[in-house]
């Protein structure tokens, strides 16, 4: 069953997500072609990276901050080299597409995952910390997002 704080993240997240779709013509940035073409990189590692990390989960995978019940704590893989590569991926995505469109909405947006994504793994990791003994080590070791 999802907290309360589950429900907000998440429920945030979405509408981020959502808004990401929207085109505000009005709010384009110009930019060089050759920076257009460069798009096509952080959105292929940020694809490839959110896919990775999401299949390296693999039972312990939950839309939810919170994390799953008897869930296993993955230390290996993507997750050795940042605590959490979703939102990392989902990030470099994020600004790709919005190299990509060239808009200063988009830009706007990537801002706030950005900052939602920095609070919500905060959360995380507090009920993390919780849950396995190891977790602050883990913490110390390894970067947040990249």
């Amino acid at each position: 069953m999802p907290t309360r704080p589950d429900l907000l993240y998440v429920t945030l997240q979405f509408l981020l997500f959502a808004a990401f779709l929207t085109d505000v013509p009005a709010w384009r940035l110009p930019h060089p072609d050759w920076l257009r073409s460069l798009s096509w990189l952080p959105i292929a590692v940020g694809l490839l990276t959110t896919l990775i990390a999401i299949l390296q989960l693999r039972t312990s995978l939950t839309p939810w901050p919170s994390p799953k019940p008897g869930g296993q704590l993955v230390t290996t893989g993507l997750y050795a080299r940042a605590r959490h590569p979703i939102y990392g991926g989902l990030l470099l995505l994020a600004f790709g597409l919005t190299l990509r469109s060239a808009s200063g909405f988009h830009l706007l947006i990537t801002f706030g995952l950005a900052t939602l994504f920095y609070f919500k793994s905060n959360y995380e990791e507090q009920l993390l910390r919780r849950i396995y003994p190891n977790y602050e080590a883990y913490a110390r070791r390894v970067r947040r997002f990249l």
